[in-house]
């Protein structure tokens, strides 16, 4: 029986010989994302490096982002609640609970995508959210959160590099 020899190289990576590798041999990758990225840095970053643009991630569409912003308005404050009213559609309102009365809902605001689905409308108009709703939506546009980041190399990298998952919540992964 002939025995494996393999050399390891400075950067602590195992070379075999040639005629060694197969389909079993590769590496394997482990990633962690959190927190937020700018579209533009990352674009800007890419570039810099010479990737191909057409494996960019894209920007999340008007509506996620319309949900990404109400989601943040809401969040925090455990009185404020949201209600999917249509596609693209949403209302929040605070929820006042009186033991004698029920809930009361006040202050209630509309966020929806206008008809060309490039801005929200939102009303009433003058609403005291609709500044921060506003400024979460222009925000959200452009930015890209670690699930956006962590579904693009699941879905198009990993496979593009004809990698396996080694963990059924992705990070892991043997190319």
């Amino acid at each position: 029986m002939n025995a494996l020899h393999s050399t390891t190289t400075p950067d602590n990576l195992i070379a075999l010989p040639n005629g060694l590798a197969s389909d079993a041999t590769g590496l394997v990758t482990w990633w962690q994302l959190s927190g937020n990225t700018d579209h533009a840095a990352l674009a800007d970053a890419w570039a810099g490096e010479g990737l191909d643009a057409d494996w960019l991630l894209s920007l999340p569409s008007p509506k996620v982002a319309l949900t990404r912003a109400v989601d943040e308005v809401i969040r925090g404050n455990a009185k404020r609640k949201k209600h999917h009213v249509a596609d693209a559609h949403w209302m929040v309102y605070d929820v006042d609970a009186d033991e004698r009365h029920g809930a009361t809902f006040n202050e209630e605001l509309h966020a929806k995508l206008n008809d060309d689905r490039t801005d929200i409308v939102v009303t009433p108009s003058g609403h005291p959210l609709e500044a921060e709703m506003r400024e979460s939506f222009r925000a959200n546009q452009t930015r890209l959160e670690s699930r956006d980041i962590g579904t693009w190399l699941s879905t198009k990298i990993m496979p593009a590099l004809n990698a396996v998952s080694l963990r059924e919540r992705g990070g892991v992964d043997f190319v």
